[in-house]
């Protein structure tokens, strides 16, 4: 067996070998630098179900507090893709997600974002009041 398999061997499998990414939450992103490409099917989104801070989460449309709702669901757009993600991850798209999972990032004087990897993403969704009706 190789020491490549020996190794895999050893990774957990309830996270299929991903690197544990949550240890990093809380990590402030470097102000003097700019994110121009992920590698991997990393995903960097930006929250859109809270407010500026992102201290405040919005459900139903009464904000409360991140720390009480850290079992529930979040919502994001992606603004930046890594060449592995699925074809379906684009730019663009709103994506749901468990609020427990990614590393939370924050940037001076931008809305939170999220590095996620694509097998986190439970799925892509929109916003009922954004459909269009269809006649």
């Amino acid at each position: 067996m190789s020491m490549a398999n020996e190794l895999k061997k050893g990774l957990a499998v309830e996270n299929q070998g991903l690197q544990e990414i949550e240890t990093y939450q809380g990590m402030r992103l470097p102000e003097e630098y700019e994110i121009t490409e992920l590698l991997g099917d990393m995903i960097m989104a930006e929250y859109v179900d809270c407010d500026k801070s992102g201290d405040l989460v919005n459900r139903g449309g009464i904000f409360i507090n991140n720390d009480i709702s850290r079992n529930t669901w979040r919502v994001a757009k992606i603004i930046l893709t890594g060449p592995l993600a699925p074809e379906n991850l684009t730019v663009g798209k709103t994506i749901i997600f468990p609020n427990d999972k990614g590393i939370p990032a924050v940037s001076k004087g931008e809305r939170p974002r999220i590095f996620l990897n694509a097998q986190r993403i439970f799925g892509v969704c929109e916003h009922k009041n954004d459909k269009k009706e269809v006649k």
